[in-house]
């Protein structure tokens, strides 16, 4: 049996909006849809309608599927800077969301609060 340490765990990632994101924020997760690409770089720019956010990868296999005009949802930690960037851990393809319904549990959850 494996005794799980403090450390071994991760700080959960909140849901932000771009606008939202602020370089105390240490992990995120963020929808949007991928509006750029840098392969040189392994980076992509993610829009979500309020704003833009660069977002590094690691790996390539996960750089692959930040396929141009496609809906991602992105987690990972926030790099502070002037502007903050997204240290990519997880991306998920969102392509089957229906935004409509998304934004009405949103606007629902947010008068719940």
């Amino acid at each position: 049996m494996r005794v799980v340490m403090e450390k071994d765990r991760r700080l959960p990632s909140v849901e932000r909006t771009v606008k939202e994101i602020d370089s105390a924020d240490y992990r995120i997760r963020a929808l949007g849809v991928v509006v750029d690409r840098d392969e040189g770089n392994l980076s992509a720019m993610i829009d979500d309608g309020t704003g833009r956010i660069v977002a590094r990868f690691a790996d390539p296999y996960q750089f692959a599927l930040a396929e141009d005009g496609k809906r991602v949802r992105v987690i990972g930690k926030v790099m502070a800077g002037e502007s903050p960037e997204i240290e990519v851990e997880i991306i998920q393809d969102m392509a089957l969301l229906d935004p409509g319904l998304y934004e009405q549990v949103w606007y629902i959850a947010d008068k719940v609060r």
